[in-house]
């Protein structure tokens, strides 16, 4: 209610990478928006659809993500990449969309981004996004080369550690 009744609504997300949701950026940040009773309901295999279901309860005037330091590989101890960025945007697809062509991920392919886009929330597509800046998206792209979204299996976790895991 706090939300949806507050007079402006600026969302200020980290710029992560999510092993169920592949990404974290603005949309995911609505999980945030419930209280702990509610947080962990379906935050599970329906994580994608509860995110898209959320963009339900309004739409930010404003975002800026903290993509200085960005964290990748894993979601609760992510991996510190440097990126340099504050990416800023009215439109949480559009701004999700960018974020996913920084790091080299086709938004569509992200669940909750194609969901809210098809519900009307947004465009994916860079010819329809105005990307001004001081840097260029080709610029930006060049310092996320190598992010690293998705599950990392437990085997290959701790590579280059003395510390060895197996599944099974």
């Amino acid at each position: 209610r706090p939300v949806v009744e507050a007079d402006t609504f600026i969302n200020c997300p980290k710029f992560k990478a999510h092993p169920w949701t592949t990404v974290t950026f603005s949309m995911k940040n609505y999980i945030g928006l419930q209280d702990d009773r509610h947080r962990l309901i379906d935050h599970d295999h329906r994580l994608n659809n509860k995110v898209a279901d959320l963009q339900e309860i309004r739409q930010p005037e404003f975002i800026a993500i903290d993509a200085i330091t960005a964290g990748e590989g894993r979601m609760l101890t992510p991996i510190p990449f440097p990126l340099g960025l504050v990416i800023m945007g009215d439109n949480q697809v559009a701004f999700d969309s960018v974020c996913c062509h920084i790091i080299g991920i086709d938004p569509l392919s992200v669940p909750h981004i194609r969901m809210a886009h098809e519900r009307g929330y947004g465009p994916v597509s860079l010819e329809k996004i105005t990307i001004v800046g001081d840097i260029s998206l080709a610029q930006a792209q060049e310092r996320a080369k190598g992010f690293k979204v998705g599950l990392v299996p437990v085997d290959e976790y701790f590579h280059g550690t003395n510390i060895k895991a197996y599944g099974g």
